[in-house]
């Protein structure tokens, strides 16, 4: 990734929650939405009693509500994740 991605801005306004997770507007946007929701139905632990609806309305409030520093946090999370090779990865006829 090449993009430089200003975290604080002093002279910008403190937004509220509901700002971090990007607006489903354009391929990019949703492309990204739906990597968020896919990490957080796997990070997140999910109660025994739920069902795949309750989960999927689960995830959508998370991405609703989510403020902009736990977009980043999670940003931060799953590029870290992505970069691990485990050696039950490995093909050697790949």
């Amino acid at each position: 990734m090449s993009d430089v991605r200003v975290l604080f801005d002093p002279n910008r306004e403190r937004p509220v929650a509901g700002f971090g997770a990007p607006k489903p507007i354009g391929k990019d946007a949703t492309a990204a939405r739906y990597a968020l929701g896919e990490y957080l139905d796997a990070a997140l632990m999910r109660p025994l009693f739920f069902d795949g609806t309750q989960q999927q309305a689960r995830i959508e409030t998370a991405l609703e509500t989510m403020t902009p520093a736990e977009r980043v946090y999670l940003e931060i999370e799953m590029s870290e994740r992505a970069r691990q090779l485990h050696s039950f990865d490995y093909d050697p006829l790949r």
